[in-house]
């Protein structure tokens, strides 16, 4: 019981300072209108133009078998229009006078060579699509032609499964997320990760020599004394995100769809998350009561923040930049709240395997730096 009583008193005192309220309430909010409103114009939907394209095959083999049916494959799904030519110059033709986007070339002989694409333009949504359409196949091409390296020349034909491709149905009343839908949730993950500065400042608070002297000599043990501040954190997190979610819906009218006891469980695994990243900071903190703990929590949260794509959406980053967008938490966080909003078939398991692996770090980088400063 006095753990809850300390929880309670504790959790009743955070929503009551105002200080708090203004960081961790009505700074997300004023985030998610002034980027909800300024970047609304990046998560329209676009009427997506079909790329037209102009083709010649001159590949004998089952490689130009192969792209054949990939080809017709592709323009079932209306992604790319395609026009067969008998000549190299048709094809160059056709996209200098802009009647076509793009001209691919299979010479014969492909195993010997390379197939050629034409374009008069190198960025854009339309190049994009055509560049991904032309890797797609060329690595399925590679793999093929290993394959038959491998089988000796027996691999003789391209074999094509409809079954590769599955079709999912978001129903009529699919939407996607606007701009305030997006920095609804980022804001939100963004907040609870600032619950560490709770759970950083319980730990200063009890090991203060003037405030931590009397909670040691009252008649209450230890771990009731720890374990009551950090459970009122997760209370006061759980409510302020609460009151986020309640607020963004009815004024800025941010989707967090039908799923809410999916997204406060997703909001309790964050926060303990962040608490046990609040406690890992106060025993790796060079000295008590400074400011260095307080900034680099801030600066954790911001960078962790970005690479998410908190502020700003990331699309394929690649590189350095997706290896340590895996690494951020908020980038386990997001996509739980996405999964449960907007995945007609939500797959959790990745995600809350991530945000227990990271639990479970901070919580052991945790004990082994208090036992060095107990050593010290």
């Amino acid at each position: 019981m006095k753990i809850f009583t300390i929880a309670y008193y504790t959790c009743l005192r955070n929503l009551r300072d105002r200080s708090s309220l203004m960081l961790m309430v009505a700074f997300p909010i004023l985030l998610i209108l002034i980027l909800g409103n300024a970047l609304q114009s990046d998560f329209e939907v676009r009427q997506i133009d079909t790329v037209k394209v102009s083709v010649l095959n001159e590949e004998k083999t089952y490689l130009g078998e192969a792209f054949e049916q990939f080809i017709s494959t592709v323009e079932k799904e209306e992604l790319i229009s395609v026009d067969e030519v008998y000549s190299y110059d048709e094809g160059i033709n056709k996209i200098e006078s802009g009647d076509k986007f793009a001209f691919i070339h299979l010479p014969a002989h492909l195993e010997e060579g390379r197939i050629n694409t034409y374009s008069m333009h190198e960025q854009g949504l339309n190049y994009t699509i055509f560049t991904n359409i032309m890797n797609s196949f060329i690595k399925g091409a590679n793999t093929t032609y290993a394959m038959n390296v491998i089988a000796d020349g027996q691999l003789q034909h391209y074999q094509h499964f409809e079954g590769d491709i599955d079709s999912v149905y978001l129903g009529d009343d699919f939407k996607p997320p606007s701009a305030m839908d997006y920095y609804g949730i980022t804001m939100l993950i963004m907040t609870l990760m600032w619950g560490s500065l709770y759970a950083n400042e319980y730990m200063q608070e009890y090991k203060n020599e003037t405030i931590g002297s009397r909670l040691r000599t009252s008649p209450i043990k230890d771990i009731e004394i720890i374990s009551g501040k950090l459970l009122a954190t997760l209370l006061t997190l759980m409510v302020q995100g609460t009151i986020i979610i309640i607020f963004t819906k009815f004024s800025f009218g941010v989707n967090w769809g039908d799923n809410l006891h999916m997204i406060f469980v997703a909001m309790l695994f964050f926060s303990i998350m962040t608490i046990s990243l609040g406690i890992l900071n106060f025993f790796m903190a060079a000295k008590d009561g400074g400011a260095s703990p307080v900034t680099f929590l801030n600066l954790f949260v911001m960078v962790s923040t970005f690479l998410s794509g908190g502020f700003i959406p990331i699309q394929n980053p690649g590189g350095i930049l997706s290896f340590m967008r895996v690494l951020s938490p908020n980038y386990y966080g997001q996509n739980l709240l996405f999964e449960s909003i907007y995945s007609p078939n939500p797959y959790y398991l990745r995600s809350f395997v991530g945000l227990l692996i990271i639990t479970a770090v901070f919580i052991t980088l945790a004990l082994i730096a208090k036992k060095r400063r107990e050593l010290k």
